[in-house]
């Protein structure tokens, strides 16, 4: 899920990660830096993004995505498709 993360660093269009109801003039946001880190202590995941502004639901769908990265439904580099 980290090496799929990296994939999200950048300025991109995030058409594919925005929730339908976003009033957004425009959906090209840049993400400075994107973590997953995992807490075993705690039995948590930890999912970590910075950037210059998220569109709405865009962070939901980006972990969701990665989740379902981790989980083996999709390919590691299945974020470069989008």
């Amino acid at each position: 899920m980290n090496q799929a993360a990296q994939d999200l660093i950048g300025e991109h269009d995030f058409t594919s990660f925005v929730a339908s109801g976003s009033q957004a003039k425009s959906n090209v946001r840049r993400i400075d830096d994107a973590s997953v880190v995992r807490d075993d202590v705690n039995d948590e995941i930890i999912f970590e993004f910075e950037g210059n502004g998220f569109l709405y639901n865009q962070v939901r769908i980006m972990v969701a995505t990665l989740l379902e990265i981790g989980n083996g439904q999709r390919p590691v580099d299945d974020i470069l498709a989008f």
